[in-house]
C-alpha cells in the first residue's frame, strides 16, 4: 500500500510546538544552569575562614601557650617578627611553636596568599592604634620607630588594589594589651 500526503503523522502545528518546547528547554538550560554551579565556587567566606583561622593558631597557639590563650610569649613573639633579634622565649620549656621556614608555608597559607601581621596598640593614650616595636635596650613595647629595634609586622606589603580579609585578636603582650591584626589577600 501506498502512503499519501493525507496519511503523514506529522502536521505543521505539531512540528511549531515541538521545536517551541526544545528552545524552551534549551534557553532554561542556559539561564539557570549557573545557579547550579554556585555552590561550588570559591567566594570571599572562604578567606573569612582562612584569616579567621589564621589569627586563632597564632593568638592562641603559635605566639604563646595553648594553656593561657591570648597571653603573648614576649620573646617568642619578638623573634617571630625578626628571626635575627636576640631574645629567648619565656616559656618554661625555652621553645616557640613555630618552625624558621617562610611564613605561608608556616601558617599552612597557599603561596598565592599575600599575609602581612601586625601589632598594634595605643600606648600614649592617644587617639588610634600605632604600629608597634619593641626596645631591645629597655625591653619594653614602644610606639617610636627610632627607638624601636623590631618592628612588630611581618609578612607582605598588602596592595592596594587586591582585595583583603582581615581578623584581629585582643591579646597581651609584655603585660600591654595590643590588637593582632592579620590581613590575607
Amino acid at each position: 500500500m501506498r502512503e499519501t500526503e493525507t496519511e503523514r503523522g506529522q502536521t505543521q502545528i505539531d512540528f511549531t510546538i515541538g521545536i517551541s518546547v526544545f528552545l524552551g528547554a534549551i534557553i532554561f538550560i542556559f539561564v539557570f544552569a549557573p545557579g547550579i554551579l554556585t555552590p561550588f565556587t570559591i567566594t570571599g567566606q572562604s578567606e573569612a575562614v582562612t584569616v579567621d583561622r589564621t589569627a586563632d593558631y597564632l593568638a592562641q597557639d603559635t605566639l604563646g601557650s595553648p594553656d593561657e590563650p591570648y597571653i603573648l610569649d614576649r620573646g617568642c613573639t619578638v623573634a617571630f617578627f625578626d628571626r635575627s633579634a636576640d631574645e629567648d622565649p619565656d616559656t618554661a620549656d625555652d621553645t616557640c611553636r613555630y618552625d624558621d621556614e617562610p611564613l605561608n608555608k608556616q601558617l599552612g597559607l597557599a603561596e598565592y596568599r599575600a599575609v602581612n601581621i601586625t601589632l598594634r596598640a595605643n600606648l600614649t593614650g592617644g587617639a588610634g592604634l600605632s604600629q608597634l616595636y619593641w626596645d631591645e635596650t629597655d625591653r619594653e613595647l614602644t610606639t617610636d620607630e627610632t627607638v624601636g629595634d623590631v618592628e612588630l609586622t611581618i609578612g607582605d606589603p598588602l596592595e592596594q588594589q587586591r582585595s583583603t580579609t582581615t581578623a584581629t585578636r585582643i591579646v597581651t603582650i609584655a603585660g600591654e594589651d595590643v590588637t593582632m591584626e592579620v590581613v590575607v589577600s
